[in-house]
This record gives C-alpha cells, structure tokens and sequence, in this order.
C-alpha cells in the first residue's frame, strides 16, 4: 500500500502592492511636530529621515512598491480639522493613503 506524501507547503507568492510613505521636508517636519497629538517617535529630522529610509528599504525589499507622498502640514491639518480628525499616526496614514488614491498616474505601476 502507497502513502500519500505530505504536500510541501510552497512559499505564498508576494503580492504586489503600492504603500505610500508620508515625505516630510525638514521644516514640514518642524511644523508636524508642533500639530502632531501624538508621538512621533523621533527626536529630530534626521533620526526621523534614518528610519524613513530604512522603512522604505525594507518594504521594497519585499516587493512593495513604495511612494513617498509630499506632505503640506497645513493642508494636512485643514483636512484634520474639515473631518474632525485628531493629528495622530492612525489619521495620517489615512490622509495619506487618501493622498496616495488622488495619484491618477500610479497606475502603470501595477501589474495586471
């Protein structure tokens, strides 16, 4: 009598995707920190723009597709306060996902 072989289990293919990082320039940063409710997890810019980067590398390591969204500190309040949003991580990756979606030419990014 034959036994079945176990199914090697296969590694799950990545899926492509597109994330988009908030990209603050120094002085947004400044700014950010002083609207920010919550911690930002950072002391400065540049410990700030290391660990953007890092991120960034290691999302694309994966084979996500990053974007680095500019982000206007005051347009992004205006739109905190338009919706009753706190400033806090939570509601900036949403304004930046929103951000993200508004990019018609991102597109051509994904594979279909």
């Amino acid at each position: 009598m034959m036994r079945r072989q176990k199914a090697r289990k296969r590694p799950m293919p990545l899926v492509e995707a597109i994330v988009g990082l908030p990209f603050y320039t120094r002085e947004e940063f400044r700014k950010q920190v002083q609207y920010a409710e919550d911690n930002l997890d950072c002391e400065n810019y540049e410990q700030w723009i290391r660990a953007h980067h890092e991120l960034k590398r290691k999302l694309e390591a994966l084979g996500i597709v990053v974007v680095e969204v500019p982000i206007n500190v005051e347009e992004m309040q205006q739109y905190f306060l338009q919706y009753g949003l706190r400033n806090d991580a939570a509601n900036r990756s949403q304004y930046v996902a929103r951000k993200l979606f508004e990019r018609r030419d991102l597109v051509s990014l994904v594979r279909q």
